[in-house]
């Protein structure tokens, strides 16, 4: 159950103040905290300055989910700086979503078997199989379909829960040693395979023409595409498949496009050296078009290039 909160705070002290955490009471769950920088529209681990009042976003992955979709949710929400002092907001009351109002028409699903392209017919059966996976492992229950992460031999559904150590000065905003993470799919390996079979430029330009024919919140497939992110990031097709996102899948009413974010945050957190310079530069290109809530994105951009300098000098 995803729990966000959007606060205005004040810091009524006289040095700049920084949130280095948060956490909501009942039940205890930790989340992310982002402040608003002080002069620009972005937000990260910015100092609230002296005497001023700023933005504030919270966000919580409660598991098991305590309410059903629809209900309100009322418990308490701690802001922690950086001496470890306890902000608590008490009885804070988070409005469920409104019921989706019936559909007139329910998403079509595409018929396999009237597909006459094989390398299309094959990335159809491996997605449409993923959509049944995430409707048994989904969002609901904080998964991501056949998405799978193990730390350091211990398995977790999806990209699992994100836990920091508070007052510590550690980088914890991406992993530095990246041998003791994996993250893996059954179903993306398979369109991984395909792809290795296929020998012509042609047919590789059809394979990919099929997968992001289907990045669309119009399709039954809107909710996977995190896995079609997962595999165009393998295959070096980054910038391509951003950019599909942001134009064809945001906005979707399935959850698709912050589920395909949430990967991406995890992506960057764990398998940082991965991405190219200019890959860090076209991510955050694709930021100035969402419009939803990125998670620790544009935090974790910062501290993969820093970390990167402090490495190489």
């Amino acid at each position: 159950m995803q729990v966000v909160g959007r606060w205005h705070v004040t810091n009524i002290t006289g040095d700049n103040v920084r949130l280095l955490g948060t956490k909501i009471l009942k039940p205890i769950t930790e989340g992310y905290v982002l402040t608003r920088h002080p002069e620009e529209n972005i937000f990260g681990s910015y100092p609230i300055l002296p005497g001023e009042t700023t933005e504030v976003h919270s966000d919580f992955w409660v598991i098991p989910p305590k309410r059903k979709e629809g209900e309100d949710f009322k418990t308490s929400v701690v802001l922690i700086d950086q001496y470890g002092n306890e902000h608590k907001i008490k009885n804070v009351v988070f409005t469920g979503p409104k019921p989706k109002e019936p559909k007139k028409e329910e998403t079509p699903s595409e018929p396999i078997h009237s597909i006459t392209d094989p390398i299309e017919k094959e990335i159809a059966a491996v997605l449409k199989a993923e959509a049944n996976r995430y409707k048994e492992c989904g969002r609901r229950v904080g998964g991501l379909g056949s998405i799978q992460t193990t730390i350091q031999g211990k398995s977790y559904k999806g990209v699992g829960t994100e836990w920091r150590e508070a007052d510590s000065p550690k980088n914890q905003t991406i992993t530095e040693d990246e041998s003791t993470i994996q993250i893996s799919s059954d179903n993306a390996q398979a369109l991984l395979n395909l792809y290795q079979k296929i020998k012509t430029d042609e047919r590789k330009e059809r394979y990919f023409s099929a997968l992001f024919k289907r990045l669309d919140k119009n399709t039954e497939y809107a909710p996977v595409g995190y896995l079609i992110l997962f595999v165009s990031f393998s295959l070096g097709e980054l910038d391509a498949v951003l950019n599909g996102a942001v134009k064809n899948l945001q906005g979707d009413k399935a959850y698709g496009f912050s589920d395909f974010l949430r990967l991406l945050d995890s992506l960057l957190k764990f398998r940082h050296s991965s991405f190219s310079s200019e890959n860090l530069d076209s991510i955050e290109q694709f930021l100035a078009d969402v419009k939803e809530h990125s998670f620790r994105i544009e935090e974790r951009l910062a501290a993969i290039r820093a970390y990167r300098l402090s490495e190489n000098g």
